[in-house]
């Protein structure tokens, strides 16, 4: 069992948490220098060779012996004046960790433990559009400051990946404290109230009340994200956060643009509006780093699903031009970090957006919407046993979270549990599982249900592509896949390469398979053995693509070990 903590002389060190205390107080360390004293302190008294140190598993290798003799001063400088006899320099060789140690098991501290917070919507006492507005957009903004804390792992009314609204009370029993509050009228003024309470007693730990308008709002947030580390900290036995990496922006005008622009951004009817909305916001406060994230995020799926193909390319460059810009104001934004994960995907770079994500949980270890972005990630990179590890990590810090996992046990060649997983799919996955299982009657029908409740175009291609070819329509089925146009990313690329493959359209899915693997889908295990494909292992090209698929998942496996990827889902 790994240790929670180590303790030497009046340093504990928390692997978990990615924090150094000396008595109890925070001790500043470059996260590459954390990892370092890490690794050192896990092989204490081993010498550990040069060279074996500078192909260590970190987020953001290091490439020169320079670099590593930076870290180990930084290290001796962070523990001075205690630093002696603590690391020993073995010349031309490497470093060993000399110190007594304790290990601290989990059970051993609950300081270790995550702490799960549940942010509920606000309860509307007194229905107006003001108070509409602020019900969910309010605690989704403290939500989305509180996640910058390690030791917390926090559920809110929206979360980064854009789910839908939930209803907490059917999930608070898996939480250890619950935000809840109220919105009323008070002389013609909204009055907010908040309370912390411990689950699932009940008691009481914070209040908070007050009138708010346009010029408060961000007061009321930052005192109140404040005033909930504070008291978490007290509570649960932990080191005070010194505060979110990310200001507030600089007028009240721009933060009720943000927020409801939030409001708006997670419906697919609305994204347009919310973009114009994150823009007037920038316009009065340029350097306001989580709008230039959430704009991008707009972009982003306004081109994946909405743009036609001429416009598409500009707008997934207006996505990473905001998103960049958002790292540029705040290099430390877990949202835009998270967001910008989901860009490098649709842009063929999964590999980099592995390595991002794997870097973010070294902060934040507890958080599991970075597990559930591993488990689209991963499987983007051929990585399949990885992706269900990362579900199950997801899992057990949230019994809710939606993951993708569904698919991830499709690709595997299991479609009994793929079936298993697929509430909030849009559809096609039932149907193709079914399908899979050799019921084929149940498939159709899932089908056309799901068909008949859709609103969204592409959404009713892919399901009537499938659909068709199950009832033996062909041309309906072709013509569906070619009313496509763009598939929105390389899976769905896959999907649409072994339908024309079943339809006996072997060119066509040669050439959508080749882009499978060009806009980085790799999963070369699924290729070989999918029965549809089988009609394409005479053609030249197939071996060639599929060799492609495997050699770069392979390289991604190798990464993602170096990065400690296949350790933080041990933990």
């Amino acid at each position: 069992m790994p240790a929670a903590a180590y303790r030497f002389g009046p340093f504990e060190l928390r692997p978990g948490e990615h924090i150094l205390l000396k008595d109890g107080a925070r001790v500043p360390l470059s996260p590459k220098a954390f990892d370092l004293l890490h690794l050192l302190v896990e092989r204490r008294g081993a010498l550990l060779e040069k060279q074996a140190l500078l192909a260590a598993p970190w987020p953001d290798t290091f490439v020169e012996e320079a670099n590593l003799s930076v870290q180990v001063a930084a290290i001796r400088k962070a523990l001075q004046p205690d630093a002696d006899g603590v690391i020993e320099t073995v010349s031309k060789r490497g470093y060993r960790f000399t110190a007594p140690i304790e290990e601290v098991l989990p059970d051993q501290d609950e300081s270790s433990q995550v702490v799960r917070l549940l942010v509920l919507p606000l309860r509307v006492l007194a229905p107006n559009l003001e108070a509409e507005f602020l019900s969910r957009s309010l605690p989704d903004a403290i939500a989305s400051t509180l996640t910058a804390i390690p030791w917390l792992s926090v559920r809110a009314p929206f979360d980064l990946y854009g789910r839908r609204p939930q209803d907490g009370t059917s999930i608070a029993a898996d939480a250890d404290v619950v935000l809840e509050g109220s919105l009323g009228e008070l002389s013609g003024q909204t009055c907010v109230m908040l309370r912390l309470l411990r689950a699932p007693s009940g008691v009481v730990l914070y209040t908070e009340q007050a009138t708010v308008g346009p010029g408060t709002l961000h007061d009321l947030q930052g005192r109140v994200s404040r005033e909930l580390a504070r008291q978490l900290s007290s509570h649960f036995g932990r080191v005070e956060p010194a505060g979110s990496s990310s200001g507030g922006p600089a007028t009240p005008g721009a933060y009720v643009l943000y927020l409801r622009a939030n409001q708006l951004a997670y419906e697919t009817s609305q994204w347009a509006a919310a973009q114009e909305l994150y823009e007037a916001a920038l316009r009065e406060d340029p350097q306001y780093a989580p709008a230039w994230a959430r704009l991008g995020r707009c972009h982003r799926v306004i081109a994946k699903f909405e743009a036609p193909a001429t416009e598409a390319q500009d707008a997934f460059s207006r996505a990473e031009a905001a998103l960049t810009r958002a790292l540029a104001l705040d290099p430390d934004l877990s949202l835009a970090h998270n967001l910008y994960a989901q860009l490098e995907v649709d842009l063929g770079r999964p590999e980099q957006a592995m390595l991002r994500l794997v870097s973010r949980l070294g902060a934040h270890p507890h958080a599991p919407d970075l597990f559930a972005g591993l488990v689209h990630v991963l499987r983007y990179c051929g990585l399949l046993d990885l992706s269900i590890a990362a579900h199950r990590c997801a899992r057990a810090l949230d019994a809710t979270v939606p993951t993708s996992v569904h698919h991830t046990w499709w690709m595997k060649g299991d479609p009994e549990r793929a079936l298993g997983e697929t509430f909030g799919d849009i559809g096609y996955m039932p149907g193709l599982a079914l399908a899979s299982l050799g019921r084929d009657r149940e498939a159709v029908a899932a089908l056309r249900w799901r068909e008949r409740e859709t609103t969204d175009t592409r959404v009713r291609c892919y399901l009537v592509s499938l659909r068709a070819l199950l009832e033996g329509q062909r041309d309906e089925s072709l013509e569906a896949l070619q009313r496509l146009r763009v598939p929105v990313d390389a899976e769905a690329r896959y999907y649409v390469a072994r339908t024309y493959a079943a339809l006996g359209e072997h060119d066509l899915a040669m050439e959508e398979l080749t882009q499978v693997v060009d806009g980085g889908f790799l999963c070369h295990e699924t290729f070989a053995r999918d029965p549809w494909l089988s009609v394409l292992h005479a053609d030249a090209r197939f071996a060639p693509v599929v060799a492609r698929a495997r050699a770069r998942s392979e390289r991604a496996a190798v990464e993602f070990a170096r990065a400690g990827g296949t350790t933080r889902l041990r933990a």
